[in-house]
């Protein structure tokens, strides 16, 4: 857990609330960079992936709207899993160059991306 959550090993409680943001739920507009496709990715990777999808599944953490959930083409992360994420542990591993990957919260008139909207709220490392 302290892997995928980091230390405070506990999910974002604001999980649905980004998943709101990336599938549409609320807005009726998806995220434009919520993939839904097929994706392929090395076995190591999707090994790693499996693993915390099971935990996911054992600790019932849901939410609504999880199936309109892919992967964001910014980061290349499992949205189901990444909305779960602490916010600070986000932020310690997101680099500069990942971090401009996302779009500016300017970028849509009804999308602003929960991780630039969050990451306002306390600086940058």
């Amino acid at each position: 857990m302290r892997e995928w959550f980091g230390d405070g090993g506990k999910p974002d409680p604001r999980s649905q609330d980004r998943a709101d943001v990336c599938s549409g739920r609320l807005s009726g507009e998806k995220c434009p960079y919520n993939y839904l496709g097929h994706w392929i990715i090395p076995k190591k990777i999707a090994d790693t992936i499996r693993r915390c999808v099971e935990l996911k599944n054992h600790l019932s953490l849901r939410v609504e709207g999880e199936d309109k959930l892919g992967h964001c083409e910014c980061c290349n992360c499992v949205l189901s899993l990444k909305i779960q994420v602490p916010r600070q542990t986000i932020l310690n591993h997101t680099n500069d160059a990942e971090y401009a990957k996302f779009p500016p919260n300017s970028y849509h008139p009804h999308f602003k991306c929960w991780l630039k909207s969050e990451s306002y709220e306390t600086t940058k490392p």
